[in-house]
């Protein structure tokens, strides 16, 4: 929880300064400029490092980054939510469930194509070893 409260101060930090709140359809506005950017500088270099031609094993080990990326989210926001305290508002816990399952099938696709690339399949508990990271949550 203490996760998904950073990330809300973060967003909001600039939203309610000086003497005028923002309305709900200026804070949407402004949220959606936010992340428009973050997806424009993802989506530019994205195609930045596959304009290159990575190899095969360069591929692998983007992948094999990502694959973990994905499922420590996953496993962040489920843990969040098992967390909650108990007087969490309802449409918060289903939000940050939903979003944990979006999580969760990224983290099936992205091994699926670490099993298209190789043509074998995945040994996580190998990966984890090298690609994997130790998350917050366990210390």
């Amino acid at each position: 929880m203490q996760k998904a409260s950073r990330l809300w101060k973060l967003l909001t930090a600039n939203y309610n300064q000086g003497t005028k709140m923002k309305n709900a359809k200026e804070f949407v506005s402004d949220l959606r400029d936010t992340f428009d950017t973050l997806y424009d500088v993802a989506d530019k270099t994205t195609r930045e490092y596959f304009a290159t031609k990575p190899s095969n094993d360069e591929l692998m080990g983007y992948f094999k980054i990502r694959l973990f990326n994905e499922r420590w989210n996953m496993v962040e926001l489920s843990q969040a939510v098992a967390n909650a305290p108990v007087d969490t508002p309802m449409e918060e816990l289903q939000l940050l469930a939903k979003q944990a399952y979006d999580e969760a099938n990224h983290f099936r696709m992205v091994k699926e194509v670490v099993e298209h690339i190789s043509g074998v399949e995945a040994d996580l508990a190998e990966l984890a070893k090298t690609h994997g990271k130790k998350m917050p949550s366990q210390g």
